[in-house]
């Protein structure tokens, strides 16, 4: 009898305070961390006052919107003054980049410009 209480009193002790609820866990699935995408992207670079020339007599579009931005170089990031050029006859748009040297990188070029509209935050109005 002692030998059966020595044997079968763990057993149900071990049940009774929980280790009988062990179950195998379910393996962890990886948490998807959002993409960087880093492009490289090959600008079109000149003098700024030929650059801007071009853009009026070719496209018709004139400085828009200005402000100072940073821009990936090979190097790093470099200040730049970045200008939006845009015509309202021709929807179109050229985003350039100046740097204190003079020299004037289009940076991207765009058409069917219009009124800004939110596309990932609901119920937000411009």
């Amino acid at each position: 009898m002692k030998l059966i209480t020595a044997l079968v009193l763990p057993i149900f002790l071990a049940l009774v305070l929980g280790v009988g609820n062990v179950r195998a866990e379910e393996p962890q699935q990886p948490q998807e961390e959002p993409q960087l995408l880093i492009l490289q992207v090959f600008s079109v670079c000149g003098p700024a006052e030929e650059q801007e020339v071009e853009l009026l007599q070719q496209y018709g579009e004139r400085p828009f919107v200005t402000g100072k931005g940073l821009v990936r170089t090979r190097v790093g990031f470099t200040e730049a003054d970045v200008t939006i050029f845009a015509s309202p006859s021709t929807f179109t748009f050229t985003v350039v980049a100046t740097f204190n040297d003079g020299v004037s990188c289009i940076l991207t070029s765009g058409s069917e410009m219009g009124p800004g509209k939110t596309r990932y935050v609901p119920g937000i109005k411009m």
